[in-house]
């Protein structure tokens, strides 16, 4: 019986472990996205870039070409599943705000899950800690 406790906690702490890993996974790709929505965000913001005809913008695989950038014109908005919609850069400020918000309290929650679950994964290893002391 004592083995078949034994056994059970190893599990518990296997998963526990597993799940910590993948919140850790979900908070780091969280944390990415709001950088991302922030730089957005700041160009945007920015009085002095309106236009620019000096722009270099990633094609893919470290390739990048020249553009020109016209902030006063309607910019191509993701909406997903590689949708794209046309709206004007006020409005698309509105929704990086909406996105920010809405990102910051997935990690929010993902966060305080994780401490949750790193709770039970330290209570399960002081237990095990303690549980040849008590049979000596």
């Amino acid at each position: 019986m004592e083995q078949q406790g034994k056994i059970n906690i190893s599990e518990q702490l296997e998963y526990l472990r597993t799940m910590i890993s993948s919140l850790d996974n979900q908070i780091s790709i969280l944390a990415r996205g709001m950088e991302e929505i922030q730089r957005a965000s700041s160009i945007l913001k920015e009085d002095g870039l309106e236009e620019s005809d000096d722009i270099k913008t990633l094609i893919g695989a470290g390739i990048y070409a020249r553009s020109s950038l016209k902030l006063s014109e309607k910019l191509f908005v993701p909406i997903g599943s590689d949708l794209y919609i046309e709206e004007g850069r006020e409005k698309t400020l509105l929704r990086l705000q909406k996105n920010f918000e809405e990102v910051s309290g997935s990690l929010k929650t993902a966060q305080e899950r994780r401490d949750v679950l790193a709770m039970r994964y330290d209570s399960l290893v002081t237990l095990i800690q303690q549980s040849p002391q008590q049979s000596k």
